[in-house]
């Protein structure tokens, strides 16, 4: 992450001025991660929370294609955050990655009489992780292919796959 003074420059204004709002670099870290995650989530909801009640074929397909549009909001700030994220210890992380794998539990309870897994909890923890760092991996090797039907359709099979018996 830049130093307080580019940042102050970036942002026209005195470096006083930046520490009148935040009193560290962490401090301005956390508002701009919270603010991305807010848009993040705000996304991922539109297109995956009117999904609870759809079976996992409908399901998943939406989850992995929310997941897709809400990266694709800002992705290199994404990929800066996640890196700074990491750095800091990851706390910050857990709170970002929170209301992906809650809608996630979500459907999982709901649906949990035609799912495979039993631990939802850990099956949460697990799909979330799994979508997040392939898209991670994705937008750090070739962004393009996130719209590329093929590749979106071996991560839904992946997870139908683990889903569905």
């Amino acid at each position: 992450m830049p130093s307080t003074n580019r940042i102050a420059k970036v942002a026209g204004v005195s470096v006083g001025t930046l520490y009148q709002y935040f009193d560290s670099r962490e401090a301005i870290l956390r508002a701009l991660c919270r603010q991305h995650t807010a848009e993040m989530t705000a996304l991922l909801l539109a297109h995956a929370g009117p999904m609870l009640d759809a079976p996992p074929r409908e399901a998943v397909p939406a989850f992995v294609d929310a997941m897709a549009a809400a990266h694709a909001v800002a992705p290199r700030l994404h990929l800066a955050l996640v890196r700074e994220l990491l750095a800091d210890g990851g706390e910050l992380l857990a709170e970002v990655q929170d209301p992906a794998r809650a809608l996630v539990l979500g459907w999982l309870v709901h649906h949990h009489d035609v799912i495979r897994p039993k631990d939802l909890p850990a099956a949460a923890f697990l799909l979330t992780h799994t979508v997040e760092a392939a898209i991670h991996g994705q937008l750090l090797d070739d962004p393009a292919r996130l719209d590329d039907a093929g590749w979106r359709n071996e991560l839904v099979d992946l997870l139908l796959r683990y889903l569905v018996a």
